[in-house]
């Protein structure tokens, strides 16, 4: 599967492209919640990435589902 360069996802800024490799040096993202705690990547960017496939099996949340 392909994923596209951070500066192809529209609406992602320098500083938010910027912010996901320098988090990303601290480890992977457990969740996506992680990944928005660590990053300066808004919701809405974080949101067009989920549909792009970016996140593939990564979880919202680290809270289990009891459903």
């Amino acid at each position: 599967k392909l994923l596209p360069p951070f500066d192809t996802i529209q609406g992602m800024g320098q500083t938010a492209a910027e912010s996901i490799v320098e988090a990303r040096r601290d480890g992977p993202f457990a969740t996506i919640t992680d990944f928005l705690d660590r990053t300066k990547v808004s919701r809405t960017i974080t949101d067009t990435m989920k549909r792009l496939g970016v996140f593939k099996d990564t979880p919202e949340t680290d809270q289990m589902s009891l459903f």
